[in-house]
């Protein structure tokens, strides 16, 4: 039997949102284009309304395997929450991984943890992690690694007055909870169009009920690339995850939004350092904050800020590790 040169883990459904997918076909579109010879593969659980829209936004030379395929590979990546709303290991799953692949690339950003000893190499982009490792495997740690690819660092003209406010709303078993967040979208006096962007795991009958109930908001679903959407926006705001580093990325002004308490405390990291504002939990807004989204003056020193800061695509020093 054949051997797929790279398999990449990750799993995406309403509990732990589409994050870590997104994430994995930004990199294996990008890895096949540098060497497109390779025989590859994503391998997880997901949503059955996010398959179709997995397979489009993939390369089809890559190939989606269910979640319980044995398929080996020379290469694994593992890069997905194990369990919902924990950033725990689960050991048991790299065991497996191991027995069918000859090394394993743990790509995962989370704050502490500790590696497997089947890991040969660590990648993790958060600079404020905290791993410990016994099997001294290669470490390579920092934003320089954000696997973001490169459409999204080339957003060079900045629309301050005539762009979007823009939200990207990830998965979760309830997408309700959002709601006191478009309500404040909804009522916002600005001139700024106003685009909500859903994850692809949400039912018709959600994304018409809102659709219908904030009308002042057009919303979207099912979005082939959000390059686009960023390049026109002029401030964001992002369930944390894998979007709100292609929105700073694209150096756009981010505030971040929280279904769940990992995702503030990771949101509350990155706003220490710098690289966006954290809006706290859907529920509960920080209205002090949320009123930034109309401050032009702070806007435009967080743009200057993330210009200076994002200019060289992580995604890059990923595919020359892998």
């Amino acid at each position: 039997m054949n051997k797929f040169d790279l398999i990449y883990f990750c799993d995406g459904y309403p509990e732990i949102g589409m994050g870590h997918v997104f994430r994995g076909i930004d990199i294996m579109n990008t890895y096949i284009k540098s060497y497109p010879k390779a025989k590859l593969a994503i391998q997880g659980e997901y949503h059955p309304k996010s398959i179709d829209f997995i397979r489009k936004q993939l390369d089809d030379n890559i190939e989606i395997l269910i979640h319980n395929d044995k398929k080996k590979c020379f290469v694994s990546i593992v890069d997905t929450m194990f369990y919902p709303g924990k950033t725990t290991v689960n050991h048991d799953f790299f065991k497996e991984v191991k027995s069918k692949s000859n090394s394993i690339i743990f790509l995962w950003d989370a704050i502490e943890y500790v590696i497997p000893h089947q890991v040969d190499i660590v990648i993790n982009h958060l600079p404020y992690c905290k791993i410990k490792d016994d099997n001294r495997c290669e470490k390579y740690i920092g934003l320089e690694y954000s696997p973001v690819p490169l459409d999204y660092y080339e957003n060079s003209n900045y629309k301050l007055n005539d762009g979007y406010l823009l939200c990207f709303i990830g998965g979760s078993e309830k997408p309700e909870k959002a709601e006191p967040l478009l309500r404040y979208i909804d009522d916002l006096q600005t001139g700024l169009i106003k685009i909500v962007i859903l994850s692809p795991s949400y039912d018709t009958f959600h994304f018409n009920s809102i659709s219908n109930k904030y009308r002042r908001i057009k919303f979207k679903m099912n979005v082939k690339s959000v390059v686009e959407y960023l390049n026109n926006a002029t401030v964001a705001i992002t369930t944390y995850g894998s979007t709100t580093f292609k929105s700073i990325a694209s150096k756009v002004p981010t505030f971040t939004v929280a279904f769940r308490e990992f995702q503030n405390l990771y949101a509350t990291e990155l706003e220490n350092i710098g690289y966006c504002v954290n809006l706290g939990m859907f529920n509960n807004l920080n209205q002090n904050k949320i009123n930034l989204l109309n401050d032009d003056n702070f806007k435009i020193e967080m743009h200057k800020k993330l210009k200076l800061k994002f200019s060289k695509p992580g995604i890059i020093n990923v595919i020359n590790i892998i």
